[in-house]
């Protein structure tokens, strides 16, 4: 959406640490750009990915942020990364 586009880049400006991975009981190790691309928010994606967020990080269990756009059908996030 066009807000979360806003808030992510008001944060990333803010300094926000891109490659912070939260520590959710239900799911460790999600990254900005994990919850971007699995939302389809290539927008989002993008700034990400131009503040230098890894592409390459996965969770312990493998998962990627490529991973989570692909699982949802999210091409655009996905092409974003495979382009970076």
């Amino acid at each position: 959406s066009g807000a979360g586009h806003v808030a992510c880049a008001r944060l990333l400006e803010a300094g926000a640490d891109v490659t912070h991975a939260d520590a959710n009981v239900l799911v460790v190790g999600n990254t900005a750009l994990m919850r971007a691309s699995s939302g389809g928010h290539a927008g989002c994606v993008r700034l990400l990915l131009a503040a230098w967020a890894d592409v390459n990080y996965a969770r312990a269990d493998g998962y990627t942020a490529l991973m989570a756009a692909t699982d949802r059908g999210h091409v655009d996030c996905g092409r974003l990364m495979l382009e970076a």
